[in-house]
C-alpha cells in the first residue's frame, strides 16, 4: 500500500512539473515605437553579414560578423559580438545572414546583443519578418529610418580599433589618424584654424595700411 500511494505521488509530481508552462524571455511587451534615440542610446549599430559562430562561455557564444554600414559609435569591419545562446533569452545566427545589431557593453566589457534590443534579422524572400513583432515596424522601414537619420559612417582599421579598445588613443594627433575625429575634436580644430587665419590676416592688414 505503502509503495502504491509512493507511486501515485511521484506521478502527480511529475506531472505537476511538465503541467507547468515554460515561459519565454519577456521583454516587458513591443518595444518603443523607433526614435532617434533607440540608436544613440547604443554604443554602436551597424548592418552586419554573420560569418560564423564560435561557444564564449558556459551560457553566451560568438557571432562573427563582416560590417556592411555603420551608422553610430566605432566598429571594425570584421567584430566579434557576444549573444545568449542558452537560456530562454536565446538567440539563434546563421552564417550569411544579414543582421541589424544594436550593440551594448556587457558587464565583461565586451561588445553584446541580447534577445530584448532593436536587433533583428533581415528577412529573405518569403521568410516571416520575426521582429516585426516587438519592433512595430519592417526591417526595411526601421533600417529606412536610420539611414535617414545618421549618416554611413567609416568602419575603422583594426589597429586603430585595438588602441581605441586598450585606451592607448589619448593625444589629438593619435584621434586625428584614426578613419575620422570625433565631433567635439573636430570642432575643436575648427575653431583653431578659424583663430589662426584670423590672426594671419590681422598682422597682414596692419603690415599693409600702416
Amino acid at each position: 500500500m505503502g509503495n502504491r500511494n509512493l507511486g501515485k505521488g511521484v506521478f502527480l509530481a511529475l506531472f505537476g512539473l511538465l503541467s507547468v508552462p515554460i515561459q519565454g524571455c519577456d521583454c516587458g511587451g513591443v518595444l518603443k515605437n523607433w526614435a532617434a534615440d533607440a540608436v544613440q542610446n547604443a554604443h554602436a549599430v551597424a548592418r552586419v553579414k554573420v560569418d560564423s559562430m564560435a561557444k564564449l562561455d558556459q551560457t553566451r557564444c560568438w557571432v562573427y560578423c563582416t560590417g556592411i554600414e555603420l551608422f553610430w559609435g566605432d566598429l571594425p569591419a570584421q567584430m566579434s559580438i557576444a549573444y545568449d545562446c542558452q537560456s530562454s533569452c536565446a538567440m539563434a545566427f546563421l552564417p550569411g545572414e544579414e543582421w541589424l545589431v544594436y550593440l551594448d557593453r556587457q558587464a565583461d566589457k565586451r561588445l553584446g546583443l541580447h534577445f530584448c534590443s532593436r536587433s533583428r534579422k533581415k528577412p529573405v524572400g518569403k521568410q516571416a519578418d520575426e521582429g516585426i513583432v516587438a519592433s512595430r515596424i519592417s526591417y526595411a522601414e526601421e533600417l529606412g529610418n536610420i539611414k535617414s537619420t545618421f549618416p554611413v559612417r567609416t568602419f575603422m582599421e583594426l589597429e586603430a580599433w585595438e588602441k581605441l579598445e586598450t585606451g592607448q588613443v589619448r593625444t589629438l594627433n593619435e584621434r586625428r589618424s584614426m578613419p575620422y575625429p570625433e565631433r567635439g575634436e573636430a570642432a575643436l580644430l575648427l575653431g583653431v584654424s578659424a583663430a589662426v587665419f584670423f590672426l594671419i590676416w590681422w598682422a597682414l592688414k596692419r603690415w599693409l595700411f600702416h
